[in-house]
């Protein structure tokens, strides 16, 4: 998991706004989430971006 973790915190994503607070990291996709479309668009876009970075196989 730790080399996960060393990937997402690599990874840019243009558009995702970075902020560091002590250890966390926090990546946030959309600005105001009270938008159902938008949320959507900003989940789909987030499991597309993990699927690009992280080695997975299929189940």
């Amino acid at each position: 998991m730790w080399i996960d973790a060393q990937a997402i915190a690599k990874a840019k994503s243009p558009g995702v706004s970075r902020e560091s607070h002590g250890d966390l990291l926090m990546l946030r996709w959309i600005d105001d989430p009270s938008d159902p479309a938008a949320a959507n668009r900003a989940t789909s876009a987030h499991q597309k971006w993990l699927l690009g970075i992280l080695k997975t196989t299929p189940s």
